[in-house]
């Protein structure tokens, strides 16, 4: 499958004892990808590489 989509981060502003400036950035995955990679509720946990500014997510072999 190759797929292109154009996404947006969401930042949510941190709670608890953050720094009042502090941010949590979060990027939205289709389902569709997810599920041409075999995650599931199950089996929901991933590799994230971040490597030549580039972030690649694969999901964790067992």
């Amino acid at each position: 499958m190759k797929a292109n989509r154009e996404l947006k981060v969401m930042f949510n502003k941190s709670g608890g004892t953050a720094s009042k400036n502090s941010y949590s950035p979060k990027i939205s995955i289709p389902k569709a990808w997810l599920d041409d990679m075999e995650i599931t509720l199950d089996e929901r946990e991933v590799i994230a590489v971040y490597e030549d500014k580039k972030i690649i997510i694969k999901k964790k072999e067992k």
